[in-house]
C-alpha cells in the first residue's frame, strides 16, 4: 500500500502571501516577547530598576511578554493553517482580518510605553488595565474572528476519496470550531458576570472558561503541525489517513465531554469511530509479534523481555 501524502498544499499565490503574513505576524510577536524577556531581566536588575519610568515594569512586561508568546503567537499560527485550508481566494476579506490583528498586535506592545501601567496577572490573558491595550486585544480578536469566519465559509471539504491532506484539513477545521467555542464562552462570561466584581476576581471568570477551551484549538493544531512535520522529515509515517481523522476526532470529543456537550458526540459516527480505534489497536498489537520473536533470536536477555512488557501498561 502506498503512504498517504501528509502535505497541507498551497493552492495559490494568494493563498501563500496569507500564510507568509500570518507567519510573519506570529514570528513577530514571537520577537516582541523575546524583548519584553530582556526588559523583564532588567526590571529586576538592581542599578537599572531605579531608572524606569514605571513602577512596577517588571509585572508590565511580564503581562506583555505573556500575551506575545503564547496567546497572540499561537492564534497567528492557526491563522497560518486556516489560510492553508482554504478552498477560494478572498483577498479583500483576508487582508481586512490580517490588518486588523497586525493593528492589535502593535498596539499592545506600545501600550505600556503609553502610559498603559496597572497590571492583571489572571489566567488565559494577563492584562493591562488601559482603554489602549482594551484595544489592542479587541482589534486583534477581531481580527482572528473575521478570519475563523472567512475560514468556515470557504473551507475544503471531504471529497471522495480520504487521504492525508484531507484528514489534516478536517483537523484544521475542528480548531476552527473549538475556537469559536471559545470566543463564544468569551462573551458569555462577558455578559454573565456582574460588573461589580473586584477587577482582578472579573477577569478571572471573564477568561477562565473560554481560555480552557482554546487549550483545545492550540492542541489540534499542534497535533497537524507534528503530522506535517514527521511526513517531511521522511519518517516511517504508520498511521492511514482514517486513523489520523479518527485521532483528531478522538480530540474534539474529549473536548465535547468536558464542556458537558457529550450529546453531541452522537454526530460524530461513534460506531465507526470505535470501528477504527479497534482496528488501530489490533494491528498494532500484531506488528508487535516479530519484534517478540526477534528478542529472543537476536539474543536479548529474558529479563529484559518482561521488564518491558512490565513497564508498558504504566506508560
Amino acid at each position: 500500500m502506498q503512504p498517504a501524502d501528509y502535505h497541507l498544499h498551497v493552492s495559490s499565490d494568494h493563498v501563500r502571501k496569507t500564510t507568509t503574513a500570518w507567519l510573519m505576524l506570529g514570528l513577530a510577536s514571537l520577537v516582541g516577547a523575546g524583548v519584553f524577556s530582556i526588559l523583564l531581566v532588567l526590571a529586576r536588575t538592581p542599578v537599572i530598576q531605579k531608572i524606569t519610568p514605571f513602577i512596577d515594569f517588571f509585572r508590565i512586561a511580564l503581562v506583555v511578554h505573556v500575551d506575545l508568546s503564547v496567546l497572540i503567537w499561537l492564534l497567528s499560527i492557526a491563522g497560518v493553517m486556516w489560510s492553508l485550508s482554504s478552498s477560494r481566494d478572498l483577498p479583500g476579506w483576508d487582508r481586512l482580518s490580517f490588518w486588523l490583528a497586525a493593528a492589535g498586535t502593535v498596539i499592545v506592545i506600545i501600550a505600556p510605553f503609553a502610559g498603559a501601567a496597572d497590571p492583571l496577572m489572571n489566567n488565559y490573558v494577563p492584562l493591562l488595565r488601559h482603554p489602549l491595550f482594551y484595544t489592542g486585544l479587541g482589534l486583534f480578536t477581531a481580527g482572528i474572528g473575521s478570519h475563523l469566519v472567512r475560514s468556515a465559509i470557504t473551507r475544503s471539504g471531504l471529497k471522495g476519496a480520504l487521504d492525508g491532506t484531507a484528514a489534516l484539513q478536517f483537523g484544521i477545521t475542528l480548531a476552527a470550531v473549538t475556537t469559536a467555542a471559545a470566543i463564544a464562552a468569551f462573551i458569555a462570561s462577558w455578559a454573565g458576570t456582574p460588573r461589580t466584581m473586584d477587577g482582578a476576581v472579573y477577569f478571572e471568570f471573564l477568561f477562565w472558561g473560554g481560555g480552557h477551551v482554546l487549550q483545545f484549538t492550540h492542541t489540534l493544531l499542534m497535533m497537524v503541525a507534528w503530522v506535517v512535520l514527521a511526513h517531511a522529515s521522511g519518517c516511517r509515517f504508520e498511521l492511514t489517513p482514517r486513523l489520523t481523522l479518527a485521532f483528531l476526532v478522538g480530540i474534539i470529543q474529549l473536548f465535547l465531554g468536558l464542556v458537558r456537550l457529550g450529546f453531541m458526540v452522537n454526530f460524530l459516527s461513534h460506531p465507526v469511530l470505535a470501528g477504527f480505534t479497534s482496528a488501530a489497536a489490533i494491528v498494532i498489537g500484531f506488528s508487535q509479534i516479530k519484534h517478540i520473536g526477534c528478542l529472543f533470536r537476536c539474543g536479548v536477555p529474558l529479563e529484559y523481555y518482561w521488564e518491558q512488557w512490565v513497564i508498558f501498561p504504566f506508560g
